[in-house]
């Protein structure tokens, strides 16, 4: 049972310190006890238990924000307790899910003491910053709670794009596009948890896993010298039965057993993969 089970957005935001790091992921494996990985992915997040562990799988993407809100997204699964969906709840369970990403990174009292004093750019840039939102999330917000919506928001009636809003006020909030780019390089990066990297460095260094499987994992380039291992080719996206490939792999080697492999496919199948 994960500690995160029947909490409010609020209580989680609690245990994650009151606020939200620059590396989430990192933030929430050391506060939550929840792993996760960023990889190319087809499609968006999915939850899985691995020994009795949540693990978050999320895309990797330079736009930070988006992976915050799939992490909070799946956060909210696991909170919520609707990793297994039905079929006639699941449209019902990712609404639930989304209002408890939008909590947890936008909460009320926060988004509400914005608009209490004048509209300035610079404050809304900050939120944005501090928080790991959006333009366009934080637009939705406002609206959700009847709050005026500033002009400078809107560029040819649309949301300004997020990282073009920052770059307008760096300097006012104390940043510079090293900032920004650091943290659009964090989420963009392939990751895995550290100890999964060390199980699967220790498989390959007996044997037991081919040494471009560890590579990667690492995101680097394939430098097997064995004709075997250099025609294996690093995949740019991952279908979900991939993912649970990679994951059976880092997991086990017969570091997991059977019945936690069946486990996991009974999860996939769960959320509607579909798995042979």
């Amino acid at each position: 049972m994960s500690i995160l089970e029947g909490k409010t957005p609020a209580q989680v935001l609690g245990l994650l310190g009151g606020r939200i790091e620059i590396d989430f992921s990192s933030q929430v494996e050391k506060c939550l006890e929840i792993d996760v990985v960023q990889i190319g992915l087809k499609a968006g997040g999915t939850c899985l238990s691995l020994a009795s562990r949540p693990v978050i799988v999320v895309p990797r993407t330079d736009n930070w924000f988006r992976q915050m809100f799939a992490i909070a997204h799946e956060i909210g699964h696991i909170a919520n307790d609707t990793t297994i969906k039905r079929d006639d709840e699941i449209s019902e369970q990712e609404r639930g899910a989304n209002r408890f990403a939008a909590d947890l990174l936008m909460p009320k009292v926060q988004v509400e003491r914005l608009v209490e004093d004048k509209a300035e750019p610079a404050r809304f840039a900050k939120f944005l910053w501090d928080w790991g939102v959006s333009v366009a999330a934080l637009v939705n917000r406002l609206n959700k709670f009847d709050l005026p919506t500033p002009d400078f928001l809107f560029e040819d009636d649309k949301t300004v794009v997020t990282q073009k809003f920052l770059g307008k006020h760096l300097k006012e909030i104390g940043l510079t596009w090293t900032d920004v780019q650091r943290r659009a390089s964090l989420s963009g990066a392939q990751r895995f948890p550290a100890y999964l990297l060390a199980k699967l460095y220790e498989q390959v260094n007996s044997g037991k896993a081919p040494a471009g499987t560890y590579e990667w994992a690492l995101g680097v380039k394939n430098t097997a010298t064995t004709e075997e291992e250099s025609v294996r080719q690093t995949p740019e996206l991952l279908s979900a039965d991939e993912v649970l490939e990679l994951l059976e792999l880092l997991e086990q080697k017969r570091l997991v057993s059977s019945q936690e492999r069946a486990d996991i496919l009974a999860q996939l199948r769960a959320q509607g993969r579909h798995i042979l």
